[in-house]
Parts: structure tokens; C-alpha cells; sequence
């Protein structure tokens, strides 16, 4: 296992995969299901590494479906987080999908505590609310993300956001900091119910994750199919939740 994760930093996919493949098949042979979950979704990452994003998903799912089954929430955040970043990833980039992952990721991260993968979600949906040119947004979620990592003493990651809020300010332009006065004083918004999707979304898609992990978001994941929810209204339906 730790010879594929090197072989996939050093992005010989070839070797990685191919350590992967056997680790699946001995976790098969021990019935060791969850295992065989863990290291389908690294190899749908070393997929993803490649620039192989049907393949990625595939595996990816893999670990997504199980966990389901199980009930297990932190692993849903995890296989949430590697399935939307692969849709982030492609090119072009499927941000409606990433969306609907990152929101999921950001609802089972919320709810169970796990701040490490919070912040990776507010980041996710920061990044790409700011590729859809929603600053408001975008910013709204980065702040939230510096909270996340002043609360769990992360450098890095308030590096990182810090960056992140800078490139929104960057595309707004040169007068979108001063002119606008909603962002001011970012800290104060945290409260908006901006960081609860599940608000946000219409009535009919509130219920993700409720019933260890059932609902509309979570079976639309699974199914990989629309079943009618138009995302592309999810951040407008968010920021109409805010209230300045």
C-alpha cells in the first residue's frame, strides 16, 4: 500500500495501480470488505491523478455505495470529497456534479464533527463558485473555511484560504473590495445558514443524510442521474438564505 501511494506522488500511475489492484484482490480473499472499499477509492484517485475520470468514478463510487450501505458517515465525507473533486477536475469541468458531491460532503462533515473534511468542502465550494463567478459566495464560504482552520490550529490551510479569498477579490476587480459593503466584515455572515445546504436547497432535497445517509442528494449521488433536481439553482436558492 504505501509503495502504490509513493509510486502515485511520483505519478507512476502504472506501478500504483497496479499495487492497488493487488491489495483489493488480497482484501477479497481476507472478506475484508471495508479494505477492499478504502483501496477502490485510491485507486479511482490515481485514476483521477491520470486524467482518467470515467475510470476514477467508477471506483470511487464503489467506495461511495458501501459506505452508504454501512451507515459509515466519515467514509461517505471522504468518498463525497474524491468524487467531486474528480468532477471539479475535468475538463471542462462538471461543476454541476461537484456541486451536488461538496454539498453532501460539507452536510456529513458538519454533522458529525469531522472539521478536517469541512474545511475541504467550504474550500471545494469556494473554488468553485468562484470559477462560476458567484464572488459572494465563494467568499462567503472561504471566510467560513479561515474559521475552520483557526478553530483546529491549521497554518497551511488558513494559507491556503487566505490565497483562495484573494483570487476572488482579484476577479472582482479593483473596486468589487471597496464597494461592497457585505464584505466588509466576512466573520459576521458565518451565521447566515450559509454553511447548512441542506437550507438552501429546495423542499424537496432538504432530507441528505438524514436516515443514516438516505435522501434525494444522496440516492441522486448514488444514481449518478438528475431525478429532477435542477442544481443550477442551488447557490442562487443559498444566497437568497442569506440575509445581510
Amino acid at each position: 500500500m504505501i509503495v502504490a501511494l509513493h509510486s502515485r506522488a511520483s505519478a507512476d500511475f502504472g506501478t500504483a495501480k497496479e499495487y492497488l489492484r493487488e491489495a483489493i484482490a488480497i482484501a477479497e480473499r481476507l472478506e475484508d470488505p471495508v479494505a477492499v472499499a478504502d483501496r477502490h477509492g485510491d485507486l479511482g484517485t490515481t485514476f483521477r491523478s491520470e486524467g482518467r475520470f470515467t475510470d476514477a468514478l467508477t471506483h470511487q463510487k464503489q467506495q461511495f455505495v458501501f459506505a452508504k450501505q454501512r451507515g459509515d458517515q466519515a467514509a461517505l465525507v471522504v468518498s463525497c470529497f474524491n468524487i467531486g473533486f474528480t468532477h471539479y477536475s475535468m475538463s471542462p469541468p462538471d461543476y454541476d456534479m461537484a456541486l451536488v458531491y461538496h454539498a453532501i460532503h460539507l452536510e456529513l462533515s458538519d454533522r458529525i464533527g469531522y472539521l478536517a473534511m469541512k474545511s475541504r468542502a467550504l474550500n471545494c465550494l469556494g473554488k468553485i463558485y468562484t470559477a462560476l463567478k458567484d464572488n459572494e459566495a465563494a467568499i462567503l464560504l472561504l471566510v467560513e473555511c479561515l474559521e475552520v482552520h483557526s478553530q483546529t490550529g491549521n497554518p497551511r490551510g488558513l494559507g491556503i484560504a487566505y490565497g483562495n479569498i484573494g483570487t476572488v477579490y482579484r476577479a472582482m476587480g479593483p473596486d468589487g473590495h471597496a464597494t461592497d459593503r457585505r464584505h466588509s466584515c466576512p466573520l459576521q455572515h458565518f451565521q447566515c445558514g450559509y454553511h447548512q445546504p441542506h437550507r438552501c436547497l429546495p423542499d424537496r432535497d432538504r432530507s441528505v443524510s438524514r436516515g443514516n445517509g438516505q435522501g434525494h442528494l444522496l440516492q441522486l449521488a448514488v444514481t449518478g442521474g438528475r431525478n429532477g433536481l435542477d442544481v443550477s439553482r442551488f447557490h442562487h436558492q443559498r444566497k437568497a438564505k442569506c440575509h445581510f
